[in-house]
């Protein structure tokens, strides 16, 4: 682990829409780990050390920007390198992976944060169908990571127009390679409008990570955690359920626990819990 019951070893994916904070998100992993201060204020960092950050989709001054106001005002750690947008980093199959290589060997970073994917990604080829390229895309920067010992996270989107599914895996953008080749994939979901987001880690190959509620402080651009993402899920159905029953009675209508669970569909909240369970049969 680099920050404990949060970011293991390995390559890691982060997906998650567009415009969800899943910037400020890695940011703040990266500003601990260099600075060894918790995650969150909660999760302890394991491995402090050098971090680089190739945010390859902002200026260097906007990055800097973003880095000092989650910093709360506080200068970035000497041991956060940044690149950013206008750099000559080249994508991976122009010499962006051997530089990567070069990077590791001569300051051997604890973690290094790719953000987006599609910065660095190299160019299909032509001949090969979207699982195939995106694993022969994926498996250097693999290999990478695991034969140093480096935590390499990249940010990913997903697909356009899906929000959430059962399984979130089926949000990425992309073929299923984008899946199943890290050792870790992170889904930041969180609904349009709402600040709170919950946050699942589908590890391959380590035990299970536990689901985590965050919310976003959008004047501070910090996320900040609520508790366990099964309890935030838990009392958001709960919070849902007393809404449809009071505006039942408000209508004078009757309702049987059927018509509660469809209701609750309606509003893309599944009935998945015991205890939810057992308030709508009673």
């Amino acid at each position: 682990m680099i920050i404990n019951d949060c970011l293991p070893l390995g390559l890691t994916k982060l997906t998650s829409p567009e415009k969800s904070g899943k910037t400020f998100l890695v940011q703040q992993m990266g500003l601990s780990v260099a600075s060894g201060r918790p995650f969150l204020g909660i999760f302890d960092v394991a491995t402090r050390g050098k971090v680089l950050y190739l945010g390859l989709e902002q200026s260097l001054g906007l990055n800097h920007e973003r880095l000092l106001l989650i910093s709360n005002g506080e200068n970035i750690p000497d041991n956060l390198d940044i690149v950013s947008a206008g750099s000559d980093w080249p994508p991976l199959d122009q010499g962006g992976l051997a530089r990567l290589e070069a990077y590791i060997k001569e300051e051997k970073p604890a973690m290094i944060v790719i953000d987006v994917w599609q910065a660095l990604a190299p160019s299909a080829n032509g001949r090969d169908n979207a699982y195939q390229a995106d694993s022969k895309a994926l498996r250097p920067l693999h290999g990478l990571a695991n034969s140093t010992g480096t935590a390499i996270l990249f940010i990913h989107h997903t697909r356009k127009g899906i929000v959430s599914a059962k399984d979130p895996s089926e949000t990425t953008s992309g073929s299923r390679a984008l899946d199943s080749v890290p050792d870790h994939n992170i889904f930041l979901n969180r609904e349009h409008g709402s600040n709170d987001a919950v946050v699942k880690t589908k590890p391959r190959i380590s035990r299970p990570i536990d689901d985590m509620a965050l919310k976003f402080d959008v004047e501070a651009s910090l996320w900040t955690y609520l508790g366990s993402g099964d309890e935030h899920t838990l009392n958001i159905q709960r919070t849902q359920i007393l809404e449809i029953l009071a505006d039942a009675k408000t209508a004078d209508a009757a309702l049987s626990a059927t018509d509660v669970v469809d209701l609750l569909a309606e509003r893309n909240i599944e009935r998945s819990t015991p205890a939810v369970s057992v308030q709508l049969n009673s």
